[in-house]
């Protein structure tokens, strides 16, 4: 029950912040009433002698418990007084991770029906298409979701 990605990498982002401002003692209760951490977690983090050490207990324990617990986080970040800014810095960086993800879409090569086209098209990302067309004669691609044009492609 790993967490994903794309919250793994957040938190290593904001680590330094939260290394910082948070205090462990007040969202270990938290995070133990919403059963994301055990009472032996815990224990493992009060057990550290500064309250830097009680974070990053506490940042290696979350990663292992699922998106559940990323969710718990940032709710109690959310309603915790003096820790909202870390909320606030968190979405920060998910809006910023979500504008640079590229995962990759789809990839489509319609069949051969006898006209001569054969275009593939491989989309990266939500911003970058390559299109391929291989015609004989003349070719169109309109209503280009990009740029809002049509294109004319032709072969001589």
């Amino acid at each position: 029950m790993s967490m994903t990605t794309k919250h793994r990498e957040i938190l290593l982002q904001v680590t330094p912040d939260l290394l910082n401002d948070l205090d462990a003692d007040d969202i270990v209760p938290h995070l133990l009433a919403d059963m994301i951490i055990t009472s032996h977690d815990a224990a493992k983090v009060k057990a550290e002698t500064t309250r830097r050490d009680k974070v990053s207990a506490l940042l290696d324990i979350i990663p292992t418990r699922g998106d559940k617990a990323y969710g718990s986080f940032m709710e109690c970040l959310k309603k915790m007084e003096g820790s909202t800014h870390l909320y606030f810095t968190m979405k920060k960086y998910e809006d910023t991770y979500q504008e640079q993800s590229c995962p990759i879409h789809e990839e489509y090569t319609p069949p051969n029906q006898g006209s001569g086209h054969s275009p593939t098209v491989t989309q990266h990302t939500q911003r970058d298409v390559n299109l391929t067309i291989n015609a004989s004669g003349h070719s169109v691609v309109k209503n280009n979701s990009l740029t809002g044009q049509s294109n004319m492609f032709f072969n001589k």
